[in-house]
């Protein structure tokens, strides 16, 4: 074999997109996510970084088994303690320095794909227009509990602005394809500096569309499967006032550092979507008077009291 057909093979084995997958006791779901990506029909190599939390159930031995069914594919990365629970920066420390793509897509061990194209469309976008820097798609909602199916809309325009990113977050992490390059430079250079959000994915959007253009594809090609317990759509009235406030958290924090409008117009829209919120969550016009006046006072001492 000469040094030519050595290099052309290694090269044919370099992926050009990476999967990211995070899982946490999903013993029943990920099967169905890990179909979804293998599945995948694409002319170019993929892989898939499958990272277990130390889960206590049968995740662990479901991904074992799809490695070995598909070891070109499949790249566990299973821990014996849970690495969260340390506070240990999973992304920065487990995965991104793994990937040697030259894109990036996301899917959590409890969602999946359903459009076995997703990535060919996507790569072929990104491919042929160098001056996007993310692309996305719609897609479908799953309330597992009640097992009902609903289109998830984010946002009629297909050509997300940064403006747009200020507005609301509309896109859904496990239909993103990425530029490697900019997620990196996010991960282990902007990151580090960012104070706690609840939003973790939120930020990257905002930086991928500062950093070039968004196309948003008008198919849905993914499912969101939503479980009870998460902080977005959480029980506790006040939890999800602060997980709506640390949206504007994030965009306070963006248009500091790039100056896209005034800090008015933001507060503006923060206290009007707290008070539709407060009165979506509140049975009596009192109750609700209640919990948005508790939610200004707790962004006063962050906005004013804190200057954050």
């Amino acid at each position: 074999m000469n040094l030519t057909t050595i290099m052309r093979n290694e090269m044919e084995r370099v992926p050009l997109v990476t999967v990211i997958t995070l899982t946490y006791n999903h013993g029943s779901y990920i099967a169905e996510c890990l179909d979804s990506l293998v599945k995948q029909q694409t002319d170019f190599p993929f892989e898939v970084i499958v990272h277990d939390d130390a889960s206590t159930d049968c995740t662990p031995d479901i991904i074992r088994k799809y490695h070995e069914e598909y070891p070109d594919i499949i790249r566990p990365v299973l821990q014996t303690e849970n690495q969260y629970s340390r506070g240990v920066a999973i992304g920065q420390t487990f995965i991104y320095p793994r990937i040697r793509s030259r894109y990036v897509a996301y899917c959590e061990g409890d969602d999946y794909w359903t459009d076995p194209m997703k990535l060919q469309k996507q790569v072929d976008f990104l491919e042929s227009h160098p001056e996007y820097s993310m692309c996305c798609t719609e897609v479908n909602w799953l309330i597992q509990k009640t097992g009902q199916m609903s289109d998830l809309h984010y946002y009629d325009k297909q050509e997300l602005e940064l403006k747009d990113f200020m507005l609301e977050n509309y896109v859904s992490t496990l239909t993103v394809l990425a530029r490697t390059e900019y997620v990196l430079d996010f991960n282990f250079n902007v990151l580090p500096g960012l104070p706690h959000f609840m939003m973790g994915d939120y930020p990257l959007w905002i930086y991928l569309a500062v950093k070039g253009k968004v196309r948003k594809l008008p198919e849905a090609t993914a499912v969101y499967r939503e479980l009870s317990g998460s902080m977005s759509h959480s029980r506790d009235k006040f939890k999800r006032i602060m997980f709506e406030i640390s949206a504007y958290d994030i965009r306070y924090w963006f248009n500091r550092k790039y100056g896209i409008e005034s800090p008015w117009r933001i507060w503006k829209r923060e206290r009007r979507a707290l008070r539709h919120l407060s009165r979506s969550l509140c049975p009596t016009r009192t109750e609700s008077r209640k919990l948005y006046c508790k939610a200004l006072w707790y962004c006063f001492k962050k906005r004013v009291l804190h200057k954050y």
